[in-house]
Order: structure tokens, then C-alpha cells, then sequence
């Protein structure tokens, strides 16, 4: 919990929206970066896999191999800058607000059980 928010609260378990707004950016960077490092990982294990597979010999099916990466890696970036013209997420704020509006009902729904 942010520093910003009163000892009591951290004491008594109890959170704030106020709280929790000031943490949200912090949750969102750890989130992404938890991201980050597990698509790296799977990226780089897939290409040792991809590259260095000992049953195949071969110079030609490596390369045929190594170019297959190639044009999927042109897929994907390609789908990437589509998706990035479409976005419809314009500013950090507005991230934050359907962040906050998602855990204020999450909230709604624990509090009904």
C-alpha cells in the first residue's frame, strides 16, 4: 500500500479507493513487466529450440527454418502496427479509469457474496 495512505488502514486491512488509485500505476508496471520477462523467456526458448534442434543437420533446413522466423516475425509486427492505428485506449488516464472502474466492481460483486 502507498505511503500516502493513513497507518489505520494498513493496520486494519482496510483500503481505500484513494489508496488503491495511487498503487494502480505501480500494479499495472509490475504486471507488465511479469509479462515482458515471460514472453521473452518463451520467445528465447522456442528460437534455442527452433535454431539449435541436433536432429537437424542440415545448412538448408536451418535456413528454411530461419526464414520461416523471419516472416513471422513480419506477421507480427505488421498486426502490431494495425492494432496500434486501431487502439482505442488514447491516454494513460484513460487506462487508469477503466482499470479503476473494474476493480470498483469487482469489489461490488465481492462485497454481494
Amino acid at each position: 500500500i502507498s505511503t500516502e495512505c493513513p497507518e489505520n488502514l494498513q493496520q486494519e486491512g482496510g483500503v481505500s479507493m484513494t489508496c488503491l488509485s495511487n498503487t494502480m500505476p505501480l500494479i499495472l508496471e509490475m504486471a507488465w513487466k511479469i509479462n515482458y520477462l515471460d514472453i521473452t523467456t518463451t520467445l528465447s526458448s522456442a528460437c534455442q529450440k527452433l535454431f539449435y534442434d541436433a536432429n537437424i543437420l542440415s545448412k538448408e533446413e536451418r535456413l528454411l527454418r530461419a526464414q520461416a522466423v523471419h516472416i513471422l516475425g513480419t506477421q507480427f509486427y505488421l498486426v502490431g502496427l494495425q492494432e496500434a492505428g486501431n487502439a482505442t485506449v488514447s491516454s494513460v488516464d484513460e487506462i487508469k479509469d477503466r482499470a479503476n472502474a473494474a476493480f470498483a466492481e469487482s469489489m461490488k460483486r465481492g462485497n454481494a457474496d
